[in-house]
């Protein structure tokens, strides 16, 4: 085992434990999630979705301010006593009962800020989903330092199912805008129910105290950071719908369900367990050197070759997935899925920044992305086009990432070279994947009936699991996990 890494093996394995239960729990719903999409894909237009998109799109900014970033404090804090813990619970009821009534009050400015005045009524209605979210960002953020990711993780699946299957039955029934925000509200809902089970008494709001004002600091410097962040994403967004159409940012909301969120959301899950664990290198940069290049290492071998193959797969499936007069949502798919995996080290290594205070490296990457997407949507607005977006996606990584990468050299965090050589071989191999998967695809699709079209993928997808595993042990996520004593036998 290499110098240094025996004093984290057995963080790590913690860690390896809790991703793989958030992670699995997390693919589980993703699947179901995609039933989901499915059916309502097939009760409602894309104009539908286009107001969907906006609700959704106002509850982020105001939990992102509602929040205050209290979870994030809560889940990287070196100590915290249960009377300040039942502190910061009354604070996140307060901001979330008032989170809640400015959504209320916006809905028609917002609606009108993004010209879709059909979405007033999905607005309001997501305000009581954001009643109690800042109260379940706290819970998350204090099952995750506690290390309670098996409970979370059912929790998550649970509130999943139930709130899709609640979801699914309101837009069968009213076929509307705003029936699709019921998913988000039932879900919420009963996780938050389910983590007061598990976090236990100290769920229960407590008196005040000054002594939370350190973490409230600290959450603040989230907060600004993730609106940044917010920013960055929702002003495409808003520059789609103003410029090309609802309909257009509706198919980009179902295109993005489809690819993006499912990529997002194994990408999170791992970003919830490391959170907490980058406490530990908070002033120093002994452990940083080794674990977080494995770490950026990891998630890249993982995503990349992921989204090579999801970017190309929903291009052939989701014609057949949601429906006849989805085939904008078909071509935007794979630029979203790409665009979610090229965020990945971005998103691992501002969280690493970020959990240990190292904001120097975390703002500059941030308002760099903004300025780019900012530029990409006045382009789109002005040429009623979405390529602008697009390709301001790419740049805005890639420079970001850039950024990140040249303030870890100057600090000395860890070793910029290696890892540049290391994107490079997982560019070259996810590239080979997705042009493998392009190919066998295209020849499967020349086959008329549709039943044989299916027996061919699944074919293809056991014979490629069939040679994974063959060569698992030749595979580098394997090889890294393994030496942190992590899959040690699978031999």
């Amino acid at each position: 085992m290499p110098i240094g890494v025996e004093k984290v093996t057995g963080q790590a394995r913690v860690a390896a434990r809790g991703a793989a239960w958030l992670l699995g729990g997390q693919v589980t719903v993703v699947l179901v999630q995609l039933l989901y999409a499915a059916l309502t894909g097939r009760l409602l237009p894309p104009a539908a979705f286009g107001a969907y998109a906006v609700a959704m799109s106002t509850a982020p900014l105001v939990l992102l301010l509602a929040t205050a970033g209290i979870g994030s404090a809560a889940a990287r804090a070196s100590e915290l006593s249960e009377p300040q813990v039942r502190a910061l619970d009354t604070v996140s009821l307060v901001f979330g009962v008032v989170a809640g009534g400015v959504v209320w009050l916006l809905a028609e400015p917002w609606s009108l800020l993004w010209g879709n005045p059909e979405a007033v009524d999905a607005i309001r209605w997501s305000a009581l989903g954001i009643f109690p979210a800042p109260f379940l960002g706290l819970l998350m953020g204090l099952s995750r330092r506690s290390g309670k990711f098996r409970q979370l993780s059912v929790a998550s699946m649970v509130s999943g199912f139930l709130g899709m299957a609640v979801g699914a039955a309101c837009v069968w029934k009213f076929r509307s805008a705003a029936s699709l925000v019921t998913m988000s509200i039932v879900t919420t809902a009963i996780q938050t129910v389910l983590l007061v089970w598990v976090v236990g008494r100290v769920a229960l709001p407590g008196p005040l105290r000054f002594d939370v004002i350190e973490h409230l600091r600290f959450g603040a410097k989230v907060v600004l950071s993730n609106g940044v962040g917010y920013l960055t994403g929702a002003g495409p967004q808003l520059a789609l719908s103003r410029g090309v159409g609802g309909a257009m940012l509706g198919s980009w909301n179902r295109a993005a369900v489809m690819t993006q969120v499912p990529l997002e959301m194994i990408q999170n899950s791992l970003v919830q367990v490391l959170y907490p664990e980058f406490r530990h290198d908070i002033g120093t940069t002994d452990r940083a050197s080794r674990l977080w290049l494995d770490l950026l290492a990891l998630a890249s071998w993982v995503m990349f070759p992921l989204g090579a193959v999801a970017a190309v797969g929903a291009y052939f499936a989701l014609p057949f997935v949601l429906g006849p007069g989805w085939q904008t949502a078909a071509s935007l798919a794979p630029w979203l899925a790409m665009s979610a995996a090229s965020s990945v080290p971005n998103v691992v290594l501002g969280a690493a920044l970020e959990a240990t205070g190292r904001f120097g490296g975390v703002w500059p990457p941030r308002i760099a992305g903004l300025l780019i997407t900012m530029l990409s949507a006045v382009i789109a607005v002005v040429s009623h086009s979405v390529d602008p977006v697009i390709i301001g996606f790419f740049v805005a990584a890639v420079v970001s990432h850039g950024l990140q990468l040249r303030y870890a050299h100057r600090s000395t965090i860890f070793p910029v070279a290696t890892l540049l050589h290391i994107y490079l071989r997982v560019l070259l191999t996810a590239g080979g994947m997705g042009l493998a998967t392009a190919i066998s695809l295209s020849a499967i699709w020349t086959v008329d009936r549709f039943a044989f079209k299916i027996l061919l993928v699944v074919g293809m997808v056991i014979a490629a699991g069939t040679t994974l595993w063959r060569a698992r042990l030749r595979l580098p996520p394997i090889q890294i996990a393994q030496r942190y004593g992590i899959f040690r036998g699978m031999g």
